[in-house]
């Protein structure tokens, strides 16, 4: 009986996180595998190309934000399949004070690209970022990226600092 009772619990719980991942309210580590990246190279007056390692894992990259000066520094656009986006409140958000001055300032001080770049299970793909001021290139990009599954995904970041190149 007590097997019986076991049983339907698991059940019960697997039911009720799958519901929960499918609404989005829940995350699921990445399980250790890691995205890196770095400036591959600064073509001159013309782009930043970023070089993205995946260690595995089918997963996309979809956010690169970064502070506004850096964008008037490298007078950049955004990459293929990104668009800018201020960051978005929700309608229970809305009703938090504190919450709508973080994201008004936030807003303010940084650009917020979002877009979808599928990255290779293993390997690297280079990302690149048009700009017109390659030799003032200095500050950090900060890259989301994101995994489905089963019971949700995972969401993880790395940071690019553009004047030494290292994650």
């Amino acid at each position: 009986m007590k097997f019986i009772i076991v049983a339907v619990a698991v059940v019960l719980v697997i039911v009720i996180l799958v519901r929960l991942s499918r609404a989005g309210l829940i995350v699921v580590g990445s399980g250790g595998a890691q995205v890196t990246g770095k400036v591959a190279r600064l073509v001159t007056d013309q782009a930043v190309i970023i070089s993205i390692h995946n260690a595995g894992k089918s997963q996309a990259l979809t956010e690169i934000t970064f502070p506004r000066a850096v964008l008037s520094q490298l007078v950049m656009q955004p990459p293929e399949g990104f668009q800018e986006q201020a960051l978005p409140l929700t309608a229970k958000e809305r009703k938090d004070p504190g919450t709508v001055d973080f994201v008004e300032k936030f807003n303010q001080t940084n650009v917020r690209w979002v877009g979808d770049f599928p990255l290779p299970e293993t390997g690297s793909a280079e990302l690149v970022i048009p700009a017109r001021r390659t030799a003032w290139a200095s500050g950090a990009l900060r890259f989301q990226c994101q995994r489905k599954s089963a019971l949700g995904g995972a969401t993880s970041f790395f940071d690019v600092d553009l004047e030494t190149g290292a994650d």
